[in-house]
């Protein structure tokens, strides 16, 4: 029961850091309410993944309650098999669907700090695209195999073997971009802040140092007119 509880706890989780976002974003007074499109935004997100930490915990719940678990050839077992493909399917739905999301919130984050250049996001965007189209095409596959097999105890699965495994590649190929994607867009960020924060130190510093300097010869020719 330690995966179910560990679960459990994920969901309360979820829960908080959506309510503490959303009270963030609610209770923020600012004079703009640009920020307001953040709310859906926060909502869609939470949803789905509270929706994948829900089919998480059906599938433990199926898994460790399911009679007769251990007989591969029972019937019970068959539809137990068939369900945990249709919950990975719909799971997988919803991690592409989120990134989806997620992505574009980073691609226009990343649009704006960056002065609004489309060109230093281009790149990014279009791997985090195809990683997408990846994504969707990983599920599309899925929904081919577990229509191939389902309720199908023997026969022969080359074919369904073969899209098993594209359906593995594209998965890979869906998390490998998406990981590439977002850390180029976070370095763009990160060095765009970095950037900004040394010039804003460095123009403080000159500031500083020219208002010394006038400040020293004002006293020096003060100074001067006494001693004349």
């Amino acid at each position: 029961m330690v995966p179910v509880q560990v679960m459990s706890l994920l969901l309360g989780a979820y829960a908080i850091i959506f309510l503490a976002a959303l009270y963030f974003l609610l209770s923020n007074r600012r004079s703009s309410r640009s920020h307001m499109y953040l709310v859906p935004t926060t909502i869609a997100l939470f949803v789905i993944a509270f929706a994948q930490v829900v089919m998480q915990f059906l599938l433990l719940l199926l898994t460790k309650f399911s009679g007769n678990a251990d007989d591969p050839s029972s019937v019970q077992q068959a539809q137990l098999l068939d369900t945990n493909n249709l919950l990975e399917m719909l799971n997988m739905f919803l991690t592409v669907t989120n990134n989806l999301i997620a992505d574009c919130l980073l691609v226009w984050r990343c649009w704006n700090i960056c002065n609004r250049k489309i060109l230093v996001v281009a790149g990014p965007a279009v791997l985090l695209f195809f990683a997408t189209l990846a994504g969707y095409t990983s599920w599309g596959l899925s929904i081919k195999f577990i229509t191939m097999t389902r309720g199908v105890s023997s026969q022969d699965t080359t074919t369904a073997d073969t899209i098993f495994r594209l359906h593995k590649l594209f998965i890979g190929i869906f998390y490998g971009a998406t990981f590439v994607g977002n850390a180029a867009l976070t370095v763009l960020i990160a060095s765009k802040i970095w950037r900004t924060t040394k010039r804003i130190r460095e123009s403080s510093v000159v500031i500083e140092t020219s208002t010394y300097i006038r400040t020293i010869a004002a006293l020096y020719a003060i100074h001067k007119c006494q001693l004349s």
